[in-house]
């Protein structure tokens, strides 16, 4: 039987305009009073989206509270609409300066709202430009907070379910979110990362780990191979579990991502695995 997997990446992460309407050279330099965190330096690592989009069949598009504006997501949204890429959202908590990274701290109404929120700000700006959101990813702590907590789930499914029931919802590969989202009547996929490292319970590594991150072709050329044709996945202690997956996501701020993303492509290609967009 053929076999196909969905290539992604997060894209208008970024900013076109000033962010906060604050010059990007004066953010980098705030201190924040009560915490004294500064700008993430995600928000400035360089990125090689141009050297990756060729080999993916969807993104994920920033939604303009972890990063991205306008501006930036209309111009990316519009260069990938004519590449005939798949357009998802890829929302995130209100947390600009530290890049969706934490938790923030709200109720289950104004959680629905902060996702409702990006859900219309992306979905209008894509309208603008005749294209769809066919998919939703989300990103950071969001992402882990309803792949793996049944309140964080219970209240994403509202949400998803009030603005589009048939739009794909992708969950960690393995997470209880899956069934719980299932549960709910949503469509679900599940999704594993080729340049990030896994622990033996099937979650991800913090980033700070000496092993989170693949930024060796050899290395996500053997992942990719792993999670597409074996359903599995080896752990950074060496251990090898099972890890289902419909979609793969490749950062475009990784180390060398487009010889990644060129290695990967090539690699599924000679295994006899199309890629093709989810749904």
């Amino acid at each position: 039987m053929s076999r196909t997997i969905d290539i992604a990446t997060e894209l208008a992460e970024g900013f076109a305009l000033p962010p906060f309407g604050i010059p990007l050279d004066d953010m980098k330099k705030v201190t924040l009073a009560g915490n004294g965190a500064r700008l993430h330096a995600r928000q400035l690592l360089p990125r090689f989206d141009e050297e990756v989009i060729p080999f993916i069949t969807s993104v994920h598009l920033a939604c303009g509270v972890h990063s991205g504006d306008p501006v930036l997501i209309r111009r990316v949204a519009s260069d990938l609409k004519s590449r005939g890429a798949q357009l998802g959202a890829h929302p995130s908590y209100p947390d600009g300066f530290g890049f969706g990274q934490k938790r923030i701290e709200l109720t289950d109404d104004e959680l629905e709202a902060v996702l409702l929120y990006q859900f219309g700000a992306l979905s209008a700006v894509l309208d603008g430009i005749g294209a769809r959101m066919a998919h939703v990813k989300f990103h950071g702590a969001l992402s882990f907070d309803v792949s793996y907590e049944e309140r964080f789930c219970a209240v994403m499914a509202k949400a998803v379910k009030k603005f589009d029931p048939e739009m794909i919802v992708i969950l960690m590969a393995e997470s209880p979110g899956l069934a719980f989202g299932k549960a709910k009547g949503l469509r679900v996929a599940s999704e594993g990362y080729v340049d990030r490292g896994y622990d033996r319970t099937g979650r991800l590594v913090p980033r700070d780990h000496p092993q989170a991150m693949l930024t060796k072709p050899e290395e996500a050329v053997k992942r990719i191979e792993e999670l597409v044709c074996e359903g599995k996945v080896t752990c950074v202690d060496g251990s090898r579990i099972n890890l289902p997956v419909d979609t793969v996501c490749l950062h475009s701020d990784t180390a060398g991502a487009g010889v990644i993303a060129a290695a990967v492509a090539a690699a599924l290609k000679n295994r006899g695995v199309t890629a093709a967009a989810l749904g």
